[in-house]
């Protein structure tokens, strides 16, 4: 298996016993700036939604978009150039196009428990609060779970979801710009705010 978004807890209580080798990560010939500002999950976007999107749209005009998808259908765009998170896996629909990615694609506290429980984690009864985590050499604090195989299937997932719709612009071949609003840590991402003061 090769895989951007593999996770090597979640692969060992999937398949037990494996060789992981961890590849380092190929620059990107793109960049993704990524804004920390808000949280940018599904409920920030509950109150004055087409607003809150048409801020965001509104520094990138010639942008595709790529969010949740209960609000695709705020993002005043034709549909060929938008798409919901889970409709990004393997697409080159934007590849080298510059994209926002809006969200972050938190799953269901019960697709994670259902996960968990069929990799054998027999306690699923964790509470789901905010904690402060260590990712990718960053800490950050976050609503996650104190059990390492339901913080991990989470983190695993949410990973996933954002680096497919990342991808989709095909930053490694392609000289364009990814721009992400969700406070997850994006792969070879640069702050909004670090960009602002050069």
């Amino acid at each position: 298996m090769l895989s951007v978004t593999a996770n090597e807890t979640v692969c060992r209580s999937l398949f037990g016993a494996l060789n992981f080798v961890d590849i380092p990560q190929v620059k990107y010939l793109g960049a993704v700036i990524q804004d920390f500002d808000e949280c940018y999950s599904r409920t920030y976007f509950q109150d004055d939604t087409d607003e809150k999107f048409a801020d965001i749209m509104e520094n990138h005009p010639d942008c595709a978009a790529i969010t949740f998808m209960k609000y695709e259908s705020n993002i005043q765009l034709p549909s060929h150039r938008k798409m919901h998170f889970g409709a990004a896996l393997g697409t080159n629909r934007f590849e080298g196009q510059d994209i926002a990615v809006i969200g972050t694609p938190h799953l269901s506290d019960s697709v994670i428990k259902l996960t968990a429980r069929a990799l054998g984690c027999e306690k699923t009864n964790d509470k789901f609060t905010t904690r402060r985590i260590v990712r990718n050499g960053l800490s950050l604090c976050m609503m996650t779970y104190k059990n390492e195989l339901l913080r991990e299937i989470q983190l695993y997932m949410i990973e996933s979801q954002l680096e497919q719709a990342i991808g989709r612009a095909r930053l490694l071949s392609n000289d364009c710009t990814v721009y992400v609003y969700s406070r997850y840590l994006a792969m070879q991402f640069v702050m909004k705010e670090e960009l602002e003061t050069t």
